[in-house]
């Protein structure tokens, strides 16, 4: 009996360990600066809202969990942001997620090589595309 409490009470705390790695992993791949690319999706699915001719816009996330946007060097906004795990529109499984300041909507979020990705989870959302600043 002690040997079934005791492991009905180690599984769950080392899946939540398991849980902390992943974010804090995922946390250490986002930080730094993202340089803007554009925004794709919408009904049309096609590639829009590119930054205007001569603007750069960066979004800097922080390993404390604390992001700022920047329009040509300007701080636009700032705030904190939270990492967890949704079940995602687009795969049907739980995927990594990020919800900035206290929005309702969590967005998928996924980094392959330098290139981030964060989307809308629903149909006709927005996915919006970042390269890592050097």
């Amino acid at each position: 009996m002690r040997k079934s409490l005791l492991m009905f009470l180690i599984i769950p705390i080392s899946l939540g360990c398991k849980n902390s790695n992943n974010y804090n992993s995922l946390n250490s791949q986002l930080a730094g600066g993202w340089i803007y690319l554009y925004q794709v999706g919408g009904i049309a699915g096609k590639p829009t809202n590119f930054p205007m001719s001569g603007n750069t816009s960066l979004l800097v996330l922080s390993g404390n969990q604390t992001y700022r946007t920047l329009l040509n060097n300007k701080v636009q906004t700032d705030g904190s942001y939270s990492l967890g795990s949704v079940k995602s529109y687009f795969s049907g499984g739980n995927d990594n997620a990020i919800k900035f300041d206290s929005s309702a909507d969590w967005q998928i979020i996924a980094v392959r090589n330098d290139t981030l990705t964060i989307s809308d989870n629903y149909a006709d959302g927005y996915g919006t595309i970042y390269i890592k600043e050097k």
